[in-house]
């Protein structure tokens, strides 16, 4: 067994258990991995050991590793997770089918016009900086409610959860509030806001990911746990 099928086993067995303890199914979480700095050869190793669902944070980065193996676009699912610049959007959307850090209304409106143009309906998740950390993006919670409500109104965007970036921690209960209050907002905002969306929860990195499936994450972003120590 290859190391990195090591490591997918040994994620995918955390995964599990996570979910056990919270008594959910563990097909209900999505294992993302989170690619940067990965070469386009390890990338489709992951794919052939039954990673599907892959996450960028650099337009630049995601254009060299589709030039150097265009397989990579057919086979997999590829979400953009960093943050975006309204003069990148549209070289994003020649790459990712999900955008996961909207966090704002002029970048909504921006992937929104793309999205029309191209005749596509993109999918997007609203980012929220829920530590309210200065150095993080992300709307700010008491803004979610307005920013869902409008995104919500653009026809070629499809709002199908919410992000988060918890703050480092040396233990992951540190971080459980955090996870536990996008939860909160999520429900909050499904009942009021977009009652007929049945919005996921981006939350989760290698650090805190069980805690994060415990309190309800659908999508865990897996990078230095799956590929192991980034060499950058």
């Amino acid at each position: 067994m290859s190391n990195l099928s090591h490591r997918i086993l040994s994620i995918r067995e955390q995964i599990s258990e996570a979910s056990d303890k919270s008594n959910r199914e563990p097909r209900d979480i999505t294992l993302m991995a989170a690619s940067k700095t990965v070469n386009p050869d390890t990338i489709l190793e992951a794919i052939d050991l039954g990673i599907t669902t892959f996450g960028e944070n650099q337009i630049q980065e995601a254009e060299w590793k589709f030039s150097q193996r265009p397989e990579l676009a057919s086979r997999a699912t590829w979400h953009f997770i960093g943050s975006l610049q309204s003069n990148k959007a549209k070289r994003a959307l020649s790459l990712f089918t999900t955008v996961q850090s909207v966090d704002r209304l002029s970048i909504a409106n921006r992937l929104n016009t793309i999205a029309n143009d191209l005749d596509i309906r993109l999918s997007v998740y609203i980012e929220v900086n829920v530590g309210g950390e200065a150095n993080k993006s992300g709307c700010s919670p008491t803004q979610l409610p307005m920013l869902a409500s409008s995104i919500s109104q653009f026809a070629n965007l499809e709002i199908i959860g919410l992000m988060t970036v918890a703050p480092a921690a040396q233990n992951q209960e540190d971080v459980r509030p955090i996870f536990r209050n996008l939860r909160i907002l999520r429900d909050q905002i499904q009942d009021t806001t977009l009652p007929s969306n049945q919005l996921g929860l981006s939350m989760g990195m290698s650090s805190d990911y069980k805690v994060a499936i415990e309190e309800g994450s659908t999508l865990v972003r897996i990078g230095t746990s799956l590929w192991g120590p980034r060499k950058d």
